[in-house]
């Protein structure tokens, strides 16, 4: 799940980066879900649906932002979920009165997993919740792929 902008260099980072893991997986449906699709990569091997679908797949279903988090806590039918964490949101200054349950529900789910983008947020992951599947300081298609494998 993908918040795309076609200004925003990450979004098109990303788009390229899945472009690369349907090359290191073709037998997969990769499927880009997102409200804003909007940035085209030409010569792409991914389908792009609406964010409304996500609720009704059945797979993997990789997120890169807590916003993505906090609409798909509810969603039964993917198998799992795996969020990217680069940061927390407990510590931005407007969430600072939340309650630890209300972080417990929305990151504690059974099937939830986290890939940490430093050694911090893996350690306060796996004291917090649970023992990250990977620790990823640059995201690669191989390292995505691991973390499939793993999951």
């Amino acid at each position: 799940m993908l918040d795309i902008k076609q200004d925003n260099p990450n979004s098109v980072a990303l788009l390229n980066l899945i472009n690369d893991i349907c090359k290191l997986r073709t037998r997969d449906n990769i499927v880009v879900f997102s409200n804003t699709p909007d940035a085209i990569i030409s010569g792409n091997k991914y389908y792009m649906l609406h964010v409304s679908q996500a609720k009704f797949f059945k797979g993997i279903l990789f997120l890169f932002d807590h916003k993505s988090r906090l609409l798909t806590q509810t969603f039964l039918t993917p198998k799992k979920q795996v969020l990217f964490m680069n940061d927390t949101p407990w510590g931005k200054e407007n969430s600072t009165q939340e309650l630890y349950s209300n972080w417990k529900t929305q990151y504690g789910a059974d099937n939830l997993e986290f890939v940490a983008t430093n050694q911090e947020i893996y350690d306060l992951l796996d004291i917090c919740y649970k023992k990250p599947v990977s620790l990823m300081p640059e995201i690669s298609p191989e390292e995505i792929n691991n973390v499939i494998e793993k999951v």
